[in-house]
């Protein structure tokens, strides 16, 4: 049988008193439900980095769609990565818009990601707390 203990340095160590550690034998359900833990994990960094990135990109899009309004030129020119093209401030406005939409559909969508992950890794850790009591950290520091 196998025991094992996550710990990142000696001071965690320290802490925990061997008595309160528990022998549990990780069968391969259990490793599967650790790789799962670590991988949601992961994935919920992954999502809040991408959040932050379609905000700003929200910011972005709304400080262009004022500088749109305030313009008094006819014709705007208008981005998309490396390519600018010129065009009328309706269409301008239209394209910015619909930009902002989708952004805004985009962090709805991941925010609600995020929300099932954070359910999910919160199910996981009582089931291995559960199981490993003590002998196993699935905390970040």
């Amino acid at each position: 049988f196998f025991f094992f203990t996550f710990f990142e340095d000696d001071t965690m160590a320290a802490i925990l008193d061997r008595k309160d550690e528990v022998e549990v034998e990780v069968n391969w359900e259990d490793q599967k439900m650790i790789n799962s833990f670590s991988w949601l994990n992961l994935r919920l960094h992954e999502i809040e980095a991408e959040i932050e990135k379609k905000k700003e990109e929200a910011q972005v899009l709304e400080d262009a769609g004022g500088e749109v309004v305030f313009s008094e030129d006819d014709v705007i020119k208008v981005g998309f990565g490396r390519l600018f093209f010129l065009t009328n401030r309706e269409e301008a406005e239209r394209i910015i818009e619909e930009k902002k939409a989708k952004t805004a559909e985009k962090i709805v969508e991941l925010e609600s990601e995020l929300a099932t992950i954070k359910q999910t890794i919160a199910d996981t850790k009582v089931h291995l707390y559960g199981k490993f009591k003590n002998s196993i950290n699935l905390e970040e520091d």
